[in-house]
């Protein structure tokens, strides 16, 4: 009987140790459980607050974009403004020229530009009537050997003379003094045209294909008297204009 007491505690002594351990073997597996619950509670809440960080950020870039966005263009139609403003008092000023002030600011403002190749002045009824071939004439001399290298005008003028006749263009220019004009120009002359001129003048190497009689000539023609170079000549040509008909006849 008293085996069977022992045998009995004992079996209720492991049933006890068994469902102890049963418990905290359920205990930890429920631990873990709810930590892995709760670390991915952490990772979904985690990732809610980045992605509504990022959004938070993108909307506050876009917001400061479109603020940017609207005051550079308010910038830019005040400038416009201001633009259109001086635009339309300088066209005003501009027709109150004289032909003298007109031409002035035409020169000084080609002159001031660095412009290259082909370039095109665009001229109303009033400029078209002020441009004369009086005016390209003042322009030419800025062909001269002083002016600066940069110049437009002298670019033009050289363009002109070196690509002129393949162009079907004909330069006509006057110089007082031939030794003034860029010998690229000179160079590309076909016809000479000789006035009175100095000793000093023709003493320059700008001369020096001149023979001496037609120098000592250059310093006594008197008016309307020229000296012609051209290549079809196979010496100068000495020429006289006639007077006009009203001095022709003495009344």
């Amino acid at each position: 009987m008293s085996n069977v007491k022992n045998i009995t505690s004992k079996i209720l002594k492991d049933a006890e140790a068994g469902k102890e351990n049963i418990l905290a073997a359920a205990e930890e597996e429920k631990n873990k459980i709810l930590s892995k619950k709760a670390s991915a509670a952490n990772e979904i809440a985690q990732e809610i607050l980045q992605k509504a960080e990022a959004d938070a950020k993108s909307k506050k870039e876009r917001v400061i974009s479109s603020a940017k966005l609207k005051v550079r263009n308010n910038k830019l139609a005040a400038k416009q403004e201001i633009i259109d403003e001086v635009f339309e008092k300088s066209i005003n000023k501009l027709t109150e020229l004289s032909k003298e002030q007109f031409l002035n600011f035409v020169k000084n403002s080609i002159l001031s530009m660095n412009l290259t190749g082909k370039q095109t002045l665009i001229l109303n009824e009033t400029g078209l009537k002020f441009v004369d071939d009086s005016f390209i004439d003042e322009l030419n001399k800025y062909a001269s050997q002083d002016t600066p290298k940069s110049s437009p005008i002298l670019h033009q003028v050289l363009d002109i003379a070196e690509r002129g006749r393949s162009l079907g263009i004909v330069l006509f220019s006057a110089e007082q003094f031939r030794s003034a004009i860029h010998s690229r120009v000179t160079g590309n002359c076909s016809t000479h045209a000789y006035g009175r001129t100095n000793a000093i003048e023709i003493a320059k190497p700008d001369y020096k294909f001149v023979p001496s009689v037609y120098k000592n000539m250059m310093t006594r023609l008197k008016q309307g008297e020229y000296i012609v170079q051209n290549p079809i000549f196979r010496s100068l040509l000495s020429i006289k204009f006639p007077e006009p008909i009203y001095k022709q006849y003495k009344q």
